[in-house]
C-alpha cells in the first residue's frame, strides 16, 4: 500500500541531507517533497523501512505516516518499536472464518 512519510527535522540543511540520501538508496526524486523544515516522501511498504532509518540519521524529531486510506482516518505517529516500522496495524477484527 502507498504512504506518504512525512518528517520535520530542526534545520532545513538536514532535510535537504535526508533527501539527497534518499534519492542515492533508490528513492525517485518525484516522490519526494521539501518544504522549509519537513520532507515528505511517497513510498510502499519494501522502501518504508529504509526511509524511516535515513530520516532518523538526519535527526527528524517528529515522523508521521498517512496511508492512501488516511484521508478519512487523519495521520498516524510512526511507531519505531513496531519492526518493521511501517507495519501495516491490524484494524478490526482480521479472523473472519470461512469454514
Amino acid at each position: 500500500m502507498a504512504r506518504t512519510i512525512v518528517a520535520t527535522f530542526g534545520e532545513r540543511r538536514a532535510a535537504e541531507g535526508a533527501a539527497d540520501e534518499l534519492v542515492r538508496a533508490g528513492v525517485p526524486q518525484a516522490d519526494l517533497r521539501l518544504g522549509g523544515r519537513s520532507l515528505e516522501v511517497a513510498t510502499d511498504a519494501i522502501l518504508g523501512s529504509a526511509v524511516y532509518d535515513i530520516l532518523q540519521r538526519y535527526g527528524a524529531g517528529a515522523i508521521e505516516v498517512r496511508r492512501e486510506a488516511d484521508h478519512l482516518t487523519g495521520w498516524e505517529r510512526m511507531d519505531p518499536s513496531n519492526d518493521p516500522p511501517l507495519r501495516e496495524r491490524a484494524q478490526g477484527d482480521e479472523s473472519h472464518d470461512l469454514s
